[in-house]
C-alpha cells in the first residue's frame, strides 16, 4: 500500500513540474490566462510538496502581475510563505486539500 501511494506522489509531482514548465512557457509567449491555467494544475498537482506548492503560488503572483491584478498578486504571495509552513503540518496530519481544480 506504502509502495503505490508513494508512486501515486511521484508521479502526480512530475505532472505538476511538468505545468510550471508549461506555464512558464505560456506566460513568456504573453498567454497569462493559459499560464495561470498551468499554474494552478501544477498547484493541485504538487499541493503535498512545499517546493511545488510554494513554487505554484510563486509563478501564479508573477503571472498575475504581468496581468496587473494586484489582489492576486498579493493573495498568492502571501500563499507561497504560507505554504512552507502549511504544507508540512497538513502532510503530518494526512491532509491533501482540494486546490483549485479537479483534474
Amino acid at each position: 500500500m506504502e509502495v503505490d501511494a508513494s508512486a501515486d506522489r511521484a508521479e502526480r509531482w512530475a505532472r505538476s513540474r511538468v505545468q510550471i514548465s508549461g506555464g512558464c512557457d505560456h506566460r513568456r509567449a504573453g498567454r497569462l490566462d493559459d499560464a495561470i491555467t498551468c499554474f494552478r494544475r501544477a498547484h493541485d498537482l504538487g499541493v503535498d510538496s512545499i517546493r511545488l506548492h510554494t513554487s505554484a503560488h510563486a509563478w501564479l503572483a508573477r503571472a498575475y502581475a504581468q496581468k496587473g491584478d494586484w489582489r492576486e498578486v498579493y493573495l498568492n504571495a502571501m500563499f507561497a510563505m504560507f505554504a512552507v509552513i502549511v504544507t508540512p503540518l497538513r502532510n503530518l496530519r494526512g491532509q491533501r486539500p482540494q486546490g483549485f481544480t479537479t483534474t
